[in-house]
């Protein structure tokens, strides 16, 4: 069987990993496999670390960005024919959509093709008209999570499957975590920084991840138990957050006790430089 696997390229978190991670699953259990990525980026990157292949469409990461039916069928027009003709080249047997881009702009040609569309939907579907109409398209429908599935509109659920995200074990070298270790100690502005108490939170910076209840925890637990309090930021700024982030921990006088570390890769030994982790999101379709 072949299974195509569009991706748009232009951002790395994990969802993609995950993605990353059942495609190299599904190419040793010997199914064909195709990787084609709308531009290249931080996600091609991560593709070629992994020693996979992908095509690249040279499609613009704009493409879904905007949102309305006037932007879609403008986005439409300027990304259906690459497609299409991509699709009859290389004829695969499944399309695998994993991303609101991906699903709204593939899900029509595919369809036209007479290819199934296997809709892999890892966050909460909203109440926008066009998903919904859009969703009809597929032939069947992935969630990772029962939260997700709850939010599925009631005339699909009976084509939908819960799997939850598949997740790979880390053997780390002992020599990364002590570079990661010595890379957050010289970001730290704290005294006494060997018995500092590092405090991780990761992911993109979003409000959705709720970053602002990061930096109350940390003023909580600098006036509890001192200075040796350090909290650590982890993930592109996809917000303009950072700035807003920096003045919140000035006001409550712990900016020399929070740093934003910005996009690390791999980022798994600052995890386990960290002695404590913290997800404040509420609202990620896979729980923390």
């Amino acid at each position: 069987m072949h299974i195509c696997f569009p991706i748009v390229g232009d951002s790395l978190g994990g969802s993609h990993i995950s993605t990353l991670i059942l495609i190299t699953e599904l190419i040793q259990r010997g199914f064909k496999v195709t990787i084609v990525c709308h531009c290249s980026g931080p996600l091609k990157d991560e593709i070629e670390a992994r020693r996979l292949s992908a095509e690249t469409l040279e499609i613009s990461s704009d493409i879904g960005r905007r949102g309305g039916l006037v932007s879609y069928c403008t986005d439409t027009s300027r990304s259906f024919r690459p497609i299409y003709q991509l699709l009859k080249k290389i004829k695969p047997d499944v399309i695998h959509t994993n991303d609101m881009r991906i699903h709204l702009y593939w899900s029509m040609p595919a369809r036209l093709r007479h290819t199934p569309v296997v809709w892999h939907q890892r966050t909460f579907i909203g109440k926008s008209k066009l998903v919904v109409a859009t969703m009809y398209l597929s032939t069947h429908i992935v969630t990772i999570s029962q939260s997700v599935a709850g939010s599925i509109p009631r005339l699909y659920r009976r084509k939908q499957t819960v799997i939850p995200n598949p997740v790979e074990e880390v053997r780390l070298d002992s020599r990364l975590v002590q570079s990661a270790n010595l890379e957050m100690l010289t970001n730290c502005f704290v005294p006494n920084t060997k018995k500092s108490i590092f405090i991780g939170t990761f992911g993109a910076l979003r409000e959705l991840k709720k970053p602002f209840i990061f930096v109350d925890v940390i003023e909580q637990l600098v006036k509890r138990h001192g200075d040796n309090i350090v909290g650590f930021m982890f993930g592109r700024d996809l917000e303009g957050l950072s700035d807003r982030i920096s003045r919140a921990a000035q006001n409550k006088g712990v900016a020399k006790n929070i740093v934003i570390m910005g996009f690390c890769r791999p980022i798994e030994p600052f995890m386990k430089s960290c002695n404590l982790l913290l997800a404040t999101s509420t609202g990620d379709a896979f729980g923390r």
